[in-house]
């Protein structure tokens, strides 16, 4: 709580040393502090821009490296896909061979049988 004090007694005081009274009491305004208090929020806020721009760059770059770990991994699973389709087709083709050389045998051996 004391810091939270601080800090707003610090803008507070920032803000008065911005004026001062005459000889006859009236509030003048300091332009020269002035500006060098609003030079200091500048500042500060130059500040504040360049550390959300460094944050903002390192989310870009964190999120350019994920898509590009996506497009591998889409890539990877397309030739995967690729070539599960392609061994599907095979395996069919090699099972219906198969049938067609079971069919054959069987027509040898009841040929094989009915010619003796």
């Amino acid at each position: 709580m004391w810091s939270v004090f601080q800090s707003d007694t610090s803008e507070i005081l920032k803000l008065f040393s911005c004026f001062y009274f005459s000889g006859d009491g009236q509030c003048i305004c300091n332009p020269q502090e002035t500006l060098r208090v609003k030079d200091d929020e500048l500042h500060q806020l130059l500040q504040d821009i360049r550390a959300r721009d460094s944050t903002i760059n390192e989310i870009a770059d964190k999120l350019q490296e994920t898509a590009e770990a996506a497009e591998t991994a889409a890539s990877a699973a397309n030739s995967i896909d690729e070539e599960r389709r392609f061994l599907l087709s095979e395996l069919e083709r090699l099972k219906q061979d198969h049938e067609k050389q079971v069919e054959v045998s069987l027509l040898r051996v009841i040929i094989t049988l009915l010619n003796p």
